[in-house]
């Protein structure tokens, strides 16, 4: 381990800016993460960390550098799996689809369509359905075959998420404090825009947030902002026709913290 790991250091720069790509033993590339070093040392104890050129494999889930420290639990993945992205496909159906009809769409947190399908018929008639923040996932989890057609999911300030059914147990994962910490803190109780910035968010992951009822979908972070999907507040202040249910941009966001994620397995 360390002649292999001196083998890989060799020549790396003092102040070398790393892309560290964590990888848990039973998961492919993980979380990126932007760090800088002073003495050239990578230490992890269950992980493959890789550095431009050079690859180190160790044995555990953390990765020390200089400057950060992330430690990731056992059996949580860190990368998009298909059936994130499977969810994600039909987010952007969806989106596709409120654009178009954004005359229809009006933000309430009733008279709200239980499904796409019945969205489709109800504006087919010309007739207006509320719209909300989860109204989107509620629909995609429903036509993924997760969530009953009348059941309601949707998370609460204190990071709880209310309408979990055992399916959605079976392809997703709760995250919990202590499941992913850096030396900046816990991501339950981050920034938004900070765990983003750090690499700590999948596309797909299901927000709970902390200050007042609100559920997203992580979707991107790109030029210091992130983007997410959802069909409340923010999409109807945009426009439904512009933005549709995202991904889209919204400032609030720059504030938010995370009171609870679901992340897809």
């Amino acid at each position: 381990m360390k002649k292999h790991f001196k083998g890989v250091a060799k020549g790396m720069a003092t102040a070398l800016a790393l892309a560290v790509v964590i990888s848990a033993v039973s998961f492919s590339p993980v979380i990126t993460y932007a760090a800088t070093t002073g003495n050239d040392t990578v230490k992890t104890d269950n992980a493959t960390v890789k550095t431009g050129n050079a690859t180190i494999k160790t044995e555990n889930g953390t990765v020390k550098t200089g400057n950060a420290t992330i430690t990731i639990k056992s059996g949580i993945s860190t990368e998009q799996s298909k059936k994130s992205m499977q969810f994600i496909e039909k987010l952007n159906v969806y989106s596709d689809f409120i654009k178009t009809n954004g005359q229809y769409f009006s933000r309430s947190n009733t008279q709200i369509c239980k499904t796409f399908r019945q969205a489709k018929t109800t504006i087919k008639k010309k007739k207006t359905t509320g719209a909300n923040c989860v109204m989107p996932v509620n629909w995609a989890l429903k036509e993924m075959g997760l969530l009953a057609t009348n059941a309601n999911f949707y998370s609460k300030p204190n990071g709880n998420f209310s309408g979990v059914s055992a399916n959605m147990k079976k392809n997703l994962v709760t995250l919990k404090k202590g499941d992913v910490v850096t030396e900046t803190g816990d991501l339950i109780g981050m920034k938004v825009v900070d765990a983003a910035k750090a690499g700590l968010l999948v596309r797909g992951d299901i927000i709970a947030n902390q200050s007042f009822t609100h559920t997203y979908v992580f979707d991107s972070f790109s030029n210091g902002k992130i983007y997410v999907y959802e069909a409340g507040g923010n999409a109807n202040r945009l426009g439904y026709s512009k933005v549709g249910c995202g991904p889209f941009y919204a400032k609030q966001y720059n504030g938010l913290r995370i009171a609870g994620l679901m992340r897809w397995k």
